[in-house]
């Protein structure tokens, strides 16, 4: 039964709540007052008054190829390939190649990669040259890329199948790209011993042998069952085996719980490294599975007490009672922390600023001098450095 009062309390607060309501989100909006009054507009809007409202509109529906603007008429930066004018407006770049147009949309500051900057600030196209670094006039100081050859100082793309490269003339190869062949008069062909990677002319003599294979006079002879690859020995024996394997009498033998240990050098039936996520728990080399394995699967190892963590993977800190918490929820986008209070390193996008994690400028990967300075973008944008701004492509 209602207490006297109770009725006309409810009531009360039910028209209240009408009146109220909820606040209503302004489109383009950071900062609002109040359902009608945007006090900041977000990155990439403008901020109009009229009859005592604040709206933002978005730039680009006013001012073609704007990514920001201060009104409706002034943009003050424009995307990739085009420029601002003195009139506050975006013109294209001339010229192909160009990404970046500051001062003369006729002269480039920036171009897009497959291109080099000559000396008239135009563009040049420069390819299979390794790391694009190309000089002014297109040719290359450095090495090809795999597939190219450098003829009078230019890269230019092998014309037989399977060529890393032709340098001199690029119908004529000097080194193959795929394993398993060797070069004869100048054109790849598959080598004739087994297990080998890299062979002579003659087809029949190997110069570098296979992974799981060591060389024997020019031929390549398989190593043992289990043997991690590089550690075979001449005569055949092993010096360390693959996982779930273990070394006896130079000879790797499968490890009796293969599914949990990673390593049972000695006696295969003893295990003396259990694999992520296990521990050994006693003395006679058991693994089994950590308490946590199951549900946050964040344990890397739990030697002497499944229970109780010996080690946390690298996203994640220790706690107090030896369990695995991961960084980014205790500390939003953090990616690595030495404790619940201390991040120590941020996802990508993010500066960590005072033990948190702040989002870098739109398409900015790296801010770590400041939120207002970029040194990297997004493969999206270009990297402006005049103002150290990532511009959408």
């Amino acid at each position: 039964m209602w207490r006297r009062g109770w009725p006309w309390l409810a009531l009360a607060l039910l028209f209240a709540t009408a009146a109220c309501g909820t606040q209503v989100s302004i489109a383009g909006c950071r900062v609002q007052a109040n359902s009608t009054f945007c006090t900041v507009c977000a990155a990439g809007n403008f901020r109009s008054v009229r009859n005592k409202a604040a709206t933002c509109t978005q730039c680009s529906s006013q001012l073609p190829n704007c990514v920001e603007c201060s009104s409706s008429s002034t943009c003050t930066l424009c995307r990739a390939r085009f420029r601002r004018t003195p009139a506050g407006q975006c013109e294209r770049c001339r010229g192909q190649g160009c990404l970046l147009c500051r001062s003369d949309r006729s002269k480039c500051d920036v171009c897009a990669g497959g291109w080099v900057l000559g000396a008239q600030q135009q563009c040049i196209p420069c390819v299979g040259c390794a790391g694009g670094a190309c000089t002014p006039d297109g040719s290359c100081p450095g090495n090809c890329k795999w597939g190219f050859g450098k003829v009078d100082g230019r890269c230019v793309k092998c014309a037989g199948k399977d060529c890393a490269n032709c340098d001199g003339d690029p119908g004529v190869c000097q080194a193959c790209a795929a394993l398993g062949l060797g070069v004869v008069d100048g054109r790849c062909q598959y080598c004739l011993v087994e297990g080998c990677d890299v062979c002579n002319s003659d087809l029949t003599t190997c110069r570098r042998c296979s992974y799981g294979y060591y060389r024997r006079g020019g031929r390549c002879v398989q190593c043992a069952e289990g043997c991690l690859e590089g550690y075979c020995n001449p005569d055949g024996t092993c010096r360390q085996c693959k996982p779930t394997s273990g070394l006896v009498n130079g000879t790797c033998q499968q490890c009796f719980d293969y599914t949990n240990c990673k390593n049972c050098d000695g006696n295969r039936y003893v295990c003396v490294e259990c694999l992520r996520h296990r521990g050994l728990y006693n003395e006679d080399g058991t693994c089994r599975d950590c308490f946590d394995s199951d549900i946050y699967d964040t344990c890397e190892w739990c030697d002497l007490d499944p229970s109780t963590c010996s080690k946390c993977g690298e996203y994640d800190y220790m706690s107090r009672n030896q369990r695995c918490i991961s960084c980014s929820t205790v500390t939003p986008y953090c990616l690595q922390c030495s404790n619940a209070r201390m991040c120590t390193k941020c996802w990508d996008g993010y500066l960590l600023q005072n033990g948190r994690c702040l989002p870098c400028s739109a398409g900015c990967t790296d801010c770590n001098r400041g939120l207002a300075t970029c040194d990297a973008c997004d493969i999206y944008y270009v990297l402006d450095t005049a103002v150290q701004r990532c511009v959408p492509l």
